[in-house]
Parts: structure tokens; C-alpha cells; sequence
């Protein structure tokens, strides 16, 4: 047997290991941490008719195709198994194409090991197990770059080729909203710049080619337009005018444009070697572009053009269209089309022969499997998701008669509040369920109910992939203290430490629902951080306080403690609320929440 068939024999009982490697990791425990909030709304749509999980898509401002895949495996299985295993196989389709992309193009130790670098990456793997719109993205991301990298360096496309990126297009487009759209638009204006070169130089076959590529893109944009144009009647609630494009576009997009959301993108995504692998990056970049401007195309100069480019124009045009913060796994394909890059400047190093070099080589080569494969461990044992599985298991076994949970949220009064999300997805038994403006509301008709309270207080986090990890991959905007990492411990009080949450019980009983609950938010309140955003616990706390007077505790005046708050959170829409308690407080009589 020759040395070039043991190499073939081999390669071809390594790939399938690596698809076995790649589906092991991204099926361990999928279903160990709870659905999140976005899992949770997402997921409730399966169930739905057909025709009305392509609304509640729309309505949730994604195209429908990740939702359609999951109504179809829930005729099977409803279970947050089921729920994830889409994303898991996109995410080892993912692997694959990576790996066939590297294929031929560099040596086999360094394609072997990228593409295993990549499959266990914390990244690719949390992604590969969220039923979220992003393993599908980056699996047709790549895909669009593996029929670009074909059709670009093949003398024909002809028709096949034509409805091959025609149909791998339009998918990648319905696959998430936002990032597929600004590829694709790039990806035109690339092969805009190729036919002018090709036209300027005279190479008319090659123009012809270009020429129906650009048309394959131009034709999928246009089928997907009406699904764009509905889902920018949905974003106008997230984004300032979702379908303009005109001159204050341009104004606000260079106004708002910083690089900072591509850089912590890119930190995130390659955790954690982003710092050890950006030299490698720059380097592929600079040269491999050149290439491109020369007209010599291949992987790694499409790539070099494709990445900084889309990536600058997705930051645009998400500065300019919304204040809200473009969190790392919106642009998608950063990780892997870097990792792309960075194969082309290790197979450029291994090309040198010297003799220290090989070492080097080899010491850091054995460093970065040993880091990664440690890193892989600590973000298997690192918390991420908030756990509305095990929380609302909690309420619904312990659920009693003459009990209320009341849902809060510690965020400020303005800021969205997920509440009972989770009953969404959950059972929550018998247990009778309260969010806190409902309670507060509700308050005059309360005051002679006999009832015991708890309290389920939500907090949001930075949510690391690793307890190293120096860049969320989701940012605590709303200034939330992290619970979890402050010590709570009250003699008044029973707490339950979920992640995400606080279920706070009382060890006292007043009888009355209103005179528990009052002394329950005052025992909370003075647990919790100085400043701690519980603005509508104290609204609530000074109604019940406007109503039973009695009730009052000499060291907690709620009213002056939510309006302090209030005045520092710069939030005047609840002088009205404040007003309202006030008067309630002036004409009430004591005798009440008995």
C-alpha cells in the first residue's frame, strides 16, 4: 500500500469521526440547562397551525424557515430535546462544510485540527444547542461561501449552478433576519466589482459568468422581498424607521458607526483564542485581499473580501436603524469564516522549515488542543441559561390553595420584564400566578384575602461562556445586579437560588395576603444592593402601605424610595403612578388588611 493511499484510507475513516466528535458534543446534555425567554416565545409557535407559525415568525420579526423545521419535528416530540435538535445537526453541518472548504487547500494536521478546534468550541457548540436562529444561519452562511468558492474559480456556472446559489441563497435568507440579508447584498456588490473588472479588461467569458452569479443573488432577493417587506412592518417597534434606506441612513449610520460590536463579536465568537489567533487573521486578511483586487479568486481572498466587509456593513446598518445593543452572535459566520482565514496563515507558517520553528510549532499546536479541551470543560460546567424548568418544577410542587407567586423583575420600571414567561413552556400545577402591575393594580380588592405570598424575582446577567470569558455573549443592559453572586441571607426570609432568579418565601405569617406581602417586600428590599431597580416592588409596597396605613414600618417609606429612583432612572412617565398613590394615601382610613 502506498503512502498516498494510507492517507486516503485514513482521511476517510477521520471525517466521519469528526461528524461523530462534532453530533456527541452538540447533543451532550442539550437538554441539561431550561429553555430561555427567546426559546421559550420562539418554541411556543410549534405547536400552531402551519399558516400561523409563519405569523408568529413574522411577528417576532425572524423569516419563518428555523420555525418551520421546528413545528415539523414537534409532530414527533414536544420535549426541549426536540426543541434544540435542529440547531444541533445544523451546527455538525456546520463542521462538515468547514472542513470540506479547507479540503485540498491546506495540509491535512492543520485542516484536522481547525476543524476540530471549531466543533468543540464553546460558540459553535451553545449556538448548536439553542432553538434560536443562529446554528441554521451560520450552516447556509457557509454553505453560500462553499458554492461561491466553486462557482468563482470554475470557467462555467450553467444553469444548475444558477438555481444551486438561487436556492442556497433564498435559504440562507430565510433563515434569520438582518445578518443573511447584509451577505447576500455583499456578496452582490463583490461581484458588481468583478464584472467592471472583467468589462474594463475585455474578459467577456468570465463577465458572462459573473453576470449570471449576480443574477442567481438578485433573483433570490427578489423572492424574498415580500417576506422582508413584511417583516420591516413588525421591526418599526424595535428599529427608527425599518424601511428607510435614504440619506439619513447614510447620516446615521456614519454618526452611530463604531467597531467596537465587530471586535467583541469577534472575541466571543473565537473564545478562546480570539487574541492568539488575530495576528494569524490580520495577516490573511492583508494579503489575501490584494489577491482579490487582482483578480486572483479563491477561498481565502473571496473570504478576505467577503468578512470585513459584511461585517462593517451589518455594524451600519444596525447603528443606524436601532438603539439596541448589537450583542456578538447577531453577525453571524464571524467565528468561521475567521478560523477560514486563519488556516490560510498556518499553512503559510508551515511552509518554513526551520528547524526552532518546528518546535515552536509543535509546543504551541499541543498548547492550544490542551487549552481548548480545558476550555471545553469549564464551559460544559458553567451556567448560562436562567432556569425557568427547574423554577416553575418548584412552584407547581410546592403549589397550596392560599398562596400567590408574584412575578417581579429587577429591572427598571420603562425596561421589557419577561415575567411568567416560562408558564409558556412549564406546568406550573395548581399554583395561582401574579405579575407585580397586576398585583398593584388589584391591590383595593385584596385587603381582606387571607393568603400566604412568595416572591420570584428575575435578574438579568452577563452571560459568559466560560467562566473565563472576558466578552458576553449577552450584555446585562438594564442595571441589574447579579444576584447570584451576592451572598442573600435573611432570618425573615426562605431563598432559593435558581439561575436567573430568586424564589423568596416568608417565614412569617400575617394572615392577611396585603400585610405579608407589604412585609415581604420590605425584608426584600433591604436584602438586596443599595439602588437595586425594584421600582414597581415599592409602587406596589406604597399602595398597599396608601390603603393600610397601619401596615407602615417606621425605617421603609416605599413612595419616597421609588421616587428616588425613579428621578435617578430618568423615568417621569410614572409621575402619574406616584400622584395616584398619593391621593390614595390622604384619604384612607386604618382597618383595613386585617
Amino acid at each position: 500500500m502506498t503512502i498516498t493511499s494510507e492517507k486516503a484510507q485514513f482521511d476517510r475513516l477521520l471525517r466521519p469521526l469528526i461528524a461523530i466528535a462534532a453530533l456527541a458534543v452538540n447533543l451532550y446534555q442539550i437538554d441539561h440547562e431550561s429553555l430561555f425567554m427567546d426559546e421559550i416565545h420562539q418554541v411556543s409557535c410549534y405547536r400552531l397551525p402551519f399558516a400561523e407559525v409563519t405569523k408568529c415568525a413574522l411577528g417576532m420579526v425572524q423569516p419563518p424557515l428555523d420555525y418551520w423545521l421546528g413545528h415539523f419535528v414537534f409532530k414527533f416530540s414536544t420535549s426541549d430535546f426536540a426543541a434544540r435538535l435542529p440547531a444541533a445537526l445544523f451546527g455538525v453541518g456546520s463542521v462538515l462544510l468547514f472542513m470540506m472548504l479547507l479540503q485540498g487547500k491546506v495540509r491535512r494536521e492543520i485542516l484536522y485540527s481547525l476543524t476540530l478546534l471549531y466543533a468543540i468550541s464553546p460558540f459553535q457548540i451553545y449556538f448548536s444547542q439553542e432553538a434560536r436562529p443562529y446554528a441554521i444561519a451560520i450552516f447556509f452562511c457557509l454553505m453560500l461561501v462553499f458554492f461561491t468558492e466553486r462557482y468563482l474559480t470554475r470557467r462555467t456556472m450553467g444553469a444548475i449552478g444558477f438555481l444551486t446559489i438561487l436556492l442556497v441563497a433564498f435559504l440562507f435568507l430565510l433563515s434569520r433576519t438582518f445578518s443573511p440579508l447584509l451577505i447576500v447584498i455583499t456578496l452582490c456588490a463583490m461581484l458588481g466589482y468583478l464584472s467592471m473588472r472583467h468589462f474594463r479588461l475585455g474578459e467577456f467569458p468570465q463577465l458572462r459568468e459573473r453576470l449570471l452569479f449576480l443574477g442567481s443573488l438578485l433573483v433570490a432577493l427578489v423572492i424574498y422581498l415580500p417576506v422582508h417587506m413584511r417583516l420591516t412592518q413588525y421591526a418599526n417597534r424595535y428599529a427608527t424607521g425599518a424601511d428607510d434606506i435614504g440619506l439619513s441612513l447614510l447620516l446615521d449610520g456614519f454618526s452611530k458607526f463604531h467597531l467596537h460590536p465587530g471586535i467583541n463579536a469577534y472575541l466571543a465568537q473565537m473564545d478562546p483564542i480570539g487574541l492568539l489567533a488575530a495576528p494569524f487573521l490580520i495577516f490573511a486578511l492583508i494579503v489575501n485581499f490584494r489577491d482579490f483586487l487582482q483578480g486572483r479568486f479563491h477561498l481565502f481572498s473571496i473570504t478576505a473580501v467577503l468578512l470585513p466587509a459584511s461585517l462593517f456593513l451589518q455594524i451600519f446598518v444596525y447603528s443606524a436603524k436601532t438603539g439596541y445593543q448589537l450583542r456578538p452572535p447577531y453577525l453571524v459566520g464571524v467565528q468561521a469564516l475567521s478560523l477560514l482565514l486563519c488556516a490560510y496563515s498556518l499553512e503559510r507558517l508551515w511552509r518554513i522549515e526551520w528547524r526552532s520553528l518546528r518546535i515552536v510549532r509543535s509546543l504551541l499546536s499541543a498548547g492550544v488542543v490542551v487549552f481548548a479541551l480545558f476550555t471545553l470543560w469549564d464551559f460544559e460546567t458553567t451556567p448560562k441559561r436562567e432556569n425557568w424548568r427547574d423554577l416553575f418544577f418548584t412552584i407547581a410542587a410546592q403549589a397550596r390553595n392560599d398562596e400567590l407567586v408574584i412575578f417581579d423583575s429587577l429591572s427598571g420600571s420603562h425596561s421589557w420584564k419577561p415575567y411568567m414567561y416560562g408558564a409558556l413552556r412549564y406546568d406550573t400545577g395548581s399554583a395561582v400566578l401574579a405579575d407585580m402591575p397586576s398585583l398593584r393594580d388589584s391591590v383595593i380588592k385584596l385587603d381582606t384575602v387571607s393568603a400566604r405570598p412568595k416572591l420570584v424575582l428575575f435578574y438579568y446577567r452577563n452571560i459568559r461562556l466560560t467562566s473565563r470569558s472576558d466578552i458576553p455573549i449577552m450584555l446585562n443592559t438594564y442595571g441589574s445586579p447579579d444576584l447570584g453572586k451576592h451572598p442573600l441571607v435573611s432570618e425573615d426570609l426562605k431563598i432559593t437560588h435558581f439561575n436567573g432568579f430568586l424564589l423568596i418565601e416568608p417565614k412569617f405569617d400575617d394572615q392577611n395576603l396585603l400585610a405579608n406581602t407589604y412585609r415581604l417586600f420590605y425584608s426584600t428590599v433591604k436584602l438586596l444592593p443599595p439602588k437595586a431597580p425594584v421600582i414597581d416592588m415599592l409602587l406596589t409596597a406604597a399602595r398597599i402601605e396608601a390603603l393600610c396605613p397601619q401596615l407602615t414600618i417606621a425605617d421603609f417609606n416605599p413612595l419616597e424610595l421609588a421616587q428616588g429612583l425613579a428621578a435617578e432612572q430618568d423615568q417621569p412617565h410614572l409621575a402619574e403612578t406616584l400622584k395616584l398613590i398619593k391621593t390614595a394615601a390622604l384619604t384612607s382610613t386604618a382597618g383595613r388588611c386585617r
